[in-house]
């Protein structure tokens, strides 16, 4: 039986953010060669800052969105390891940012030529990053998200969608106005 109530639109945005995570972590892969290559004027300092844009503040909603509205269907689906993956996804959010903090600065100093670090260090945090994006996206749309879309046959799509446009416009306001 399929939930004819099911937010499918909401995974759809879910797989388009995944698909836009994988092409900027390509794109700073490039990024990271050139500067440990020594070519650092080779450096696209305007698509850079859009990537660390990006990772700032489209993967950090992406991430709400799914520790609100999938995790939870994971956790109530009452399958032990369903529960169990959504432990990991939610710890793998905070690892996620905890990487994007060490590495973002690095990049921001590529943007603003002010190389203040190592580059191994910054290959090394690109690396970490970069993997564990990859693995954590593979579980999700694997696992999570198929899992997610059967074990819930109750979903309020349109205050979904709601929150999630809320939380992103009234962001997006107060950043305008700092």
């Amino acid at each position: 039986m399929k939930n004819k109530n099911l937010p499918l639109e909401m995974f759809d945005f879910l797989d388009v953010t995944h698909q836009e995570i994988q092409k900027k972590l390509s794109q700073l892969k490039e990024t990271i060669e050139l500067a440990t290559s020594d070519h650092l004027e080779k450096i696209d300092t305007k698509l850079l800052s859009e990537i660390c844009h990006f990772f700032d503040t489209a993967v950090r909603q992406h991430h709400i969105d799914e520790e609100r509205h999938v995790f939870p269907a994971l956790i109530a689906s009452g399958d032990e390891k369903l529960n169990a993956m959504a432990q990991q996804l939610y710890q793998d959010h905070g690892w996620l940012e905890s990487n994007w903090m060490e590495l973002a600065p690095m990049l921001k100093g590529l943007i603003n030529h002010t190389m203040w670090f190592n580059f191994e260090d910054l290959q090394h945090c690109f690396d970490v990053f970069s993997n564990l994006n990859i693995e954590h996206v593979k579980l999700e749309e694997s696992i999570a998200y198929p899992s997610a879309k059967t074990s819930v046959w109750t979903w309020d799509s349109p205050g979904i969608g709601r929150e999630m446009y809320v939380r992103r416009t009234v962001k997006n306001s107060d950043a305008a106005l700092s």
